[in-house]
């Protein structure tokens, strides 16, 4: 996977943003989480070729997650050829890209198409493999279904979905409709949208916002109403970030921003383990030590599973009392 690859303005990666917005283009900037999912995604693809050695430095999450997603491939595929990071072209509409995995199945018709995914934050993520299948249709003409599988190493889970190929055109042709429309809403899309700054969308949100803190304590309002208010001020609260992170890298740039500036502060204190244990287990016990300790549940199974090959014993996770999280519903 090379990030030297040509990118077309109308991928299929950029569809399941466009299908919920239609005013969306991608500002092209990374984040800490999509360059964790590029070095999953290259691992994933590096073992799925047969590659076995890793530097001993890497991320124990990060190649348990690739190596689970590499398996449920060889898996899935049998003794058919899966074919990695294949480049496909699209001539109606026009664009290009390379899918994650495809091979075909021994009826001559039906092909599966597969992509990997860190998570689910875009429940329109099937459109992109839509994409695929119907540039990779466009040169099999014999081709008349795509088994479409997202596979997400984070939460080991697949989703599929089935596509006939008028099915397949159908859904390309409501999706240039819909942009032709031109139809925009807010949602997770804007984050990584370059047009924020632009959006009425977003306008009618800040708003929104503003006269929900005229209200001061009288915002009583019904149910929906409250859901609505919630939903903009969430996406007040993710603006707030973006609008933070660059103008740090203004300040990074050395660019003066009036009323805000950079400076530094003493970090979180970190003990090096290994040290203390050696320097204290004359005077305490290893229960007494390690009561100190607050193991990080996630790397120990990740780095578990990779040392042994087998999942961390269930048994030994204390589970936690239950807590109850506000979470929007689909």
């Amino acid at each position: 996977m090379s990030s030297e690859r040509k990118h077309h303005p109308f991928g299929c990666s950029k569809w399941p943003d466009l299908k919920r917005c239609a005013g969306y283009e991608a500002d092209g900037k990374s984040s800490p989480a999509a360059a964790r999912g590029t070095r999953i995604h290259k691992y994933w693809e590096e073992i799925g070729n047969g590659r076995t050695e890793f530097p001993d430095d890497i991320e124990p999450d990060e190649y348990v997650g690739a190596s689970w997603a590499a398996a449920i491939i060889k898996e899935m595929a049998g003794n058919h050829d899966a074919q990695w990071e294949l480049w496909v072209e699209s001539t109606s509409p026009e664009y290009f890209g390379y899918l994650d995995v495809l091979w075909e199945e021994d009826d001559g018709a039906t092909v599966v198409i597969v992509d990997g995914k860190s998570g689910q934050s875009n429940p329109e993520q099937w459109i992109q493999l839509v994409g695929y299948a119907h540039a990779y249709m466009q040169k099999h003409p014999d081709c008349t279904l795509a088994i479409c599988r997202l596979v997400y190493w984070d939460t080991r889970t697949v989703k599929e979905y089935h596509f006939t190929r008028l099915e397949v055109l159908n859904n390309v042709n409501e999706l240039l409709t819909w942009i032709e429309g031109g139809e925009r809403h807010v949602g997770v899309q804007c984050m990584r949208c370059s047009r924020w700054k632009s959006c009425d969308q977003i306008k009618g949100a800040l708003f929104r916002g503003w006269m929900a803190s005229q209200d001061g304590e009288s915002i009583s309002r019904t149910p929906e109403e409250m859901g609505e208010l919630k939903h903009d001020l969430d996406l007040l609260e993710n603006l707030r970030k973006k609008v933070g992170e660059e103008i740090r890298g203004m300040l990074e740039s050395e660019n003066d921003v009036p009323g805000y500036k950079l400076y530094s502060r003493k970090g979180s204190s970190k003990v090096d383990t290994a040290q203390a244990w050696e320097h204290t287990k004359g005077q305490l016990t290893a229960g007494d030590f390690l009561s100190c300790c607050k193991p990080d549940l996630k790397k120990l199974r990740a780095m578990h599973e990779m040392r042994t090959g087998e999942e961390f014993p269930e048994e030994l996770v204390v589970a936690g009392a239950p807590i109850q999280v506000l979470k929007k519903s689909s």
